[in-house]
């Protein structure tokens, strides 16, 4: 598995937004989003008993943490991925799965796992993989929307799915305003949920 970094931090994006994970960041990626904050040359080739033992390390330090985050990066390029989840047990631990969506794996492991679904622009979700997404979040990057309040030629979310707004993050104070409010009127008269990136806020991982 080619990892790019584990380490433990808060989730600051999304449904679980708050909560304390072990989080293992994947290296290498299909898309090329410009506003990614994975550094996709970097990685170290890992064996998935060895990823198990470095998260493991950690879950034994902070005890209280439940939660493991697999982003990237993309991860469903990972051959090893399902072998992965497999090894957390999913009445002790929750996995969740960062992804793009144009990608898929065996069914079976995906289906151990908590499916969040960024999709992307004239990239469609994959059928495989769209049947398990749990949450989708969509990255607003522009003040232009469909009239559902979603990106334009984005796979839209399955029926009653949890579905995320998050305002793109430019780094340009003025832009980042901007985004940040019209995300989230879009958010109000939806009913869809605001997704802040709290970590960022706070500067932290």
């Amino acid at each position: 598995m080619k990892v790019n970094e584990i380490f433990t931090s808060i989730q600051g994006e999304g449904k679980f937004t708050g909560t304390p994970a072990v989080f293992v960041r994947m290296a290498g990626c299909n898309l090329n989003c410009s506003w990614c904050d994975t550094q996709h040359t970097k990685f170290k080739e890992m064996s998935v008993w060895n990823v198990e033992a470095a998260i493991k390390q950690k879950l034994n330090y902070y005890k209280q943490i439940k939660h493991i985050v697999i982003t990237g990066g993309e991860p469903m390029l990972q051959q090893d991925l399902g072998e992965l989840i497999a090894r957390f047990n999913s009445r002790y631990f929750t996995v969740q799965i960062e992804t793009n969506g144009t990608k898929t794996m065996l069914n079976r492991y995906l289906a151990q796992a908590f499916i969040t679904c960024s999709p992307k622009s004239n990239h469609p979700v994959d059928p495989k993989t769209l049947v398990h997404v749990n949450e989708f979040k969509y990255i607003i990057d522009r003040l232009d929307v469909t009239p559902k309040g979603l990106p334009y030629d984005v796979t839209e979310p399955n029926f009653n799915s949890y579905i995320n707004l998050q305002p793109c993050w430019t780094g340009r104070e003025a832009k980042d305003q901007r985004l940040a409010k019209f995300t989230w009127k879009l958010c109000i008269i939806h009913g869809y949920n605001f997704s802040a990136q709290v970590h960022k806020f706070y500067n932290f991982r």
